[in-house]
C-alpha cells in the first residue's frame, strides 16, 4: 500500500466508534455479484475462503436461491456488525456497501432531510441458517434501506434483528489464518468527495496517501478511494482486504500454481488481480500491513 505510519496515524484520528449523524455504525456487509455462485464457491475455497451453508426460506427446507455468504468473525468483541461478504447470481450491477443502522428510521429521515432517501425500509423475509457444527436452525431477521443513487456513494442501511446468529463459530470456518475483511477499495472520479462523504456517514476521518488516493478509517475497517482514469464511471469497488493471521505462512498455504498469481505488495501483504469476483481484486494482509494504516 505503501502507507507512511506518519498518514497513517493522521487517518486514525478522531475515531469514537460511536454512531455517525445517520446513525450507521459501520460497515455491515458488500454485496458482491458473481456469475455463476457454485464456481465462485469453489474458486474462493481455493483462496481459504469457506462460504457458509445456503439459507433456508423460512421455517423450511429449501435453500434460498441466487446467494451465498462469506461470515467472518468479530472485530475487538463488536458484535453489532455482521462483517461477511454477501455473493449473488443474479446480483445488482455493481458491488454494493452496506451499513448497519441501530434505527433504520432515525437513518431514513436524516437521508431525507439531505434530499437523499430512497423510499421507506423493507423487511427481507425471514430466513434461518442450519449451524454445521450442532444441526441447530438459527433465525436471520432483518430489514433494509436503500440511499438515493444520487448520493455521492451508496452506502444501504441494514438493521438485524439476530445478529447473533453470524457471529456463531460455525458460519466464520475460513482457513490459511484468514480472520475477517478488513477494507475495501473504490475507485472514484472525485476520490478525496467520496472518501469525505464515506467518513462522514461511517464516522471516519480522511487522510490522502502518497499514492494520491484517500483513506478513512472507522471503527473496525477502512475504505481507501483511489483516483478514477479521467472520463471513468464511478465510483465502483475494485478491491477487498482480508485480515490473515501472518501473510507469509498464508501464501505458503496455497497450491503452487495460485501462490504463482499474487504479487507482494508491502510487508505482510499480497494481491490477486485475479479473484473470484469479477473486476474486484482481493488482498491478504496481516496485522504489520494493518498497523500501518491506523498509524501503530
Amino acid at each position: 500500500m505503501n502507507i507512511t505510519a506518519s498518514l497513517g496515524r493522521a487517518a486514525g484520528e478522531g475515531v469514537s466508534g460511536t454512531s455517525s449523524g445517520i446513525g450507521y455504525i459501520d460497515l455491515d456487509h458488500v454485496v458482491l455479484t458473481v456469475p455463476n455462485l457454485s464456481d465462485a464457491v469453489s474458486a474462493l475455497f481455493s483462496f481459504g475462503l469457506v462460504a457458509a451453508p445456503p439459507q433456508l426460506a423460512g421455517r423450511s427446507d429449501d435453500c434460498v436461491p441466487g446467494v451465498r455468504h462469506l461470515v467472518f468473525e468479530t472485530v475487538n468483541g463488536h458484535d453489532d456488525v455482521a462483517n461477511m461478504i454477501v455473493l449473488s447470481q443474479p446480483g445488482p450491477p455493481a458491488p454494493v456497501l452496506v451499513a448497519a443502522s441501530p434505527d433504520l428510521e432515525a437513518t431514513r429521515l436524516w437521508l431525507e432531510g439531505r434530499g437523499l432517501d430512497n423510499g421507506a425500509s423493507v423487511s427481507v423475509p425471514d430466513r434461518t441458517w442450519l449451524d454445521p457444527t450442532d444441526g441447530s436452525r438459527q433465525p436471520i431477521r432483518a430489514s433494509r434501506l436503500s440511499m438515493s443513487p444520487s448520493a455521492p456513494m451508496m452506502v444501504n442501511a441494514t438493521h438485524a434483528d439476530a445478529i447473533a446468529t453470524y457471529h456463531r463459530a460455525g458460519f466464520h470456518r475460513h482457513h490459511f489464518g484468514i480472520r475477517r475483511m478488513a477494507g475495501v477499495s473504490i475507485v472514484a472520479p472525485d476520490g478525496e468527495g467520496v472518501c469525505n462523504w464515506l467518513a462522514e456517514i461511517l464516522t471516519g476521518s480522511v487522510a490522502q496517501l502518497p499514492d494520491g488516493s484517500f483513506i478513512t478509517l472507522t471503527r473496525d475497517c477502512f475504505l481507501r478511494v483511489l483516483p478514477a482514469p479521467e472520463g471513468a464511471i464511478g465510483p465502483v469497488v475494485t478491491g477487498i482486504t482480508f485480515e490473515v493471521d501472518d501473510a507469509e505462512r498464508y501464501i505458503a498455504a496455497l497450491n503452487p500454481k495460485l501462490r504463482g498469481t499474487a504479487e507482494h505488495g508491502d510487508v505482510g501483504e499480497y494481491h490477486f488481480n485475479a479473484s473470484p469476483f469479477p473486476g474486484v481484486a482481493i488482498t491478504f494482509a496481516d496485522v504489520r500491513a494493518l498497523d500501518v494504516l491506523r498509524g501503530h
